[in-house]
C-alpha cells in the first residue's frame, strides 16, 4: 500500500472529521496553514488516503486508430508503463473516488481546484480593482507512512440513518459504517455504477455554488443512475399500441423515492420532476438563476422573487433527498452486488 496526503477544500469553516481507516481520513488543517484569498471563502482540509502499489504494468500511452470501427485491444502491442506513472494515475483515481463518495453520502461539500480554477476581481476601499485566481499552488502533496485513526473515532462518528439487519434488528448507521461498506465491497458492476452516480451527485454539489439549475438537473440524473442499476437486467415491457415502456421513468422515479428515502408527499415528488421537465424540455431555469432586480418594481418582479424563494427550498429538499437515497442504496445493494451479472 501507498499513502498520500493532499489538500482539499470546504466552503464552510465548520469542523470536518471523516474517517474510514485505513482507506482515508479527512480533517482540518492547522490554523496557520496557508489559505486561499479571503474573497473565495474556502477552507483547506487534509485528505489522507491509501491505494494499492502496483508495478510491472504493461500497456500503451500513445496510439492511433480509425474512427470507422472500435479498436481491438488484442491487436495492440503493449509496452512497460513506468511505475511512477501508474501510481500517479492510481493515486488520482482513489482520491477522486473518496471525494465523490464523501460528497454523495456525508452531506459535506468537499472540492479540489484544478479545472474549476477561475479569475476573480474585487474592489478595495479606494475602488481600485484587484485581480486574483481562485486557488493557489502549495507543494503539500506528499507520501506518508500510514493513516493514523483519531482516538475513539467511532464514538465521534455522526449517525446518519437507520437500517434493518438480516435478522430484523433496527440499527443506527454512522458515516464510517457507510464508508466501510463501500470499500469492503469487491469491484463489480454495481459498485462501479454506484461510483459513477456518486460522481454525478458530487458535480451537482459543485455546480450548486454558481448554477442551481444545472445542479438541480444533475441531482435528478444521479438518482436516475441509481434507478438504472436496479433495472439494468429487467426485460422492458412495452405497450403494443404506442411501443412505450409500461413502467415509465417518472413512475420509477417516484416509486424509488418512496422506497429509498422516506415517505415524501406526492406533491413534493411531482414538483421535483416538473422542475426537471421544465429545465430539459422548455429551457426554464429555476427562478433563483433568472436575472432579477435588487428591488421590486412590478408585479412580475414580486412573483419572480416569490418563485425564487420556493425554488431555493425545493433545491435544498432535493439535495437532502438525494443524499438519503444514496445512503440507503449503499446499505441495501452495493455491498450485496445487486445486478452485477449484467456487467
Amino acid at each position: 500500500m501507498k499513502y498520500c496526503r493532499t489538500v482539499v477544500f470546504a466552503p464552510s469553516s465548520a469542523p470536518v472529521l471523516l474517517e474510514c481507516p485505513p482507506v482515508f481520513k479527512l480533517y482540518g488543517c492547522p490554523d496557520d496553514f496557508p489559505r486561499p484569498p479571503a474573497e473565495i471563502g474556502h477552507y483547506p482540509l487534509f485528505l489522507e488516503y491509501s491505494f494499492e502499489e502496483r508495478s510491472g504494468v504493461r500497456g500503451i500511452t500513445e496510439f492511433s486508430y480509425s474512427l470507422d470501427a472500435p479498436p481491438e485491444f488484442e491487436d495492440l502491442t503493449l509496452f512497460p508503463i513506468p511505475d511512477r506513472l501508474v501510481q500517479a494515475c492510481d493515486s488520482e483515481w482513489r482520491k477522486q473516488e473518496v471525494l465523490d463518495l464523501v460528497n454523495a453520502v456525508s452531506g459535506q461539500h468537499i472540492i479540489t481546484y484544478g479545472s474549476y480554477q477561475s479569475w476573480f476581481m474585487a474592489f478595495g476601499g479606494d475602488h481600485t480593482p484587484r485581480f486574483g485566481q481562485e486557488g493557489y499552488h502549495h507543494s503539500y502533496e506528499s507520501e506518508i507512512q500510514g493513516i493514523e485513526p483519531s482516538p475513539n473515532y467511532e464514538f465521534h462518528d455522526p449517525p446518519v440513518m437507520e437500517a434493518t439487519s438480516q435478522d430484523g434488528v433496527r440499527q443506527i448507521v454512522g458515516l464510517a459504517a457507510l464508508f466501510q461498506k463501500y470499500f469492503a465491497c469487491p469491484d463489480n458492476a454495481v459498485k462501479h455504477r454506484y461510483r459513477e452516480a456518486c460522481r454525478m451527485l458530487a458535480r451537482a454539489r459543485r455546480l450548486g455554488e454558481f448554477d442551481r439549475s444545472a445542479s438541480f438537473l444533475l441531482m435528478v440524473t444521479s438518482i436516475e443512475c441509481l434507478i438504472q442499476i436496479l433495472h439494468m437486467n429487467d426485460e422492458v415491457e412495452r405497450c403494443k399500441e404506442c411501443n412505450q415502456e409500461r413502467y415509465r421513468v417518472v413512475r420509477k422515479f417516484k416509486d424509488f423515492l418512496v422506497e429509498y428515502c422516506y415517505q415524501i408527499p406526492n406533491a413534493v415528488k411531482d414538483r421535483f420532476y416538473q422542475l426537471r421537465s421544465a429545465l430539459v424540455h422548455q429551457g426554464r431555469l429555476l427562478a433563483v438563476d433568472q436575472h432579477r432586480r435588487f428591488y421590486v418594481e412590478t408585479a412580475a418582479d414580486l412573483k419572480q422573487r416569490h418563485e425564487a424563494t420556493i425554488h431555493h427550498i425545493e433545491y435544498s429538499n432535493l439535495m437532502s433527498v438525494a443524499t438519503a437515497c444514496f445512503r440507503t442504496f449503499l446499505v441495501k445493494h452495493v455491498s450485496a452486488g445487486h445486478g452485477q451479472e449484467g456487467a
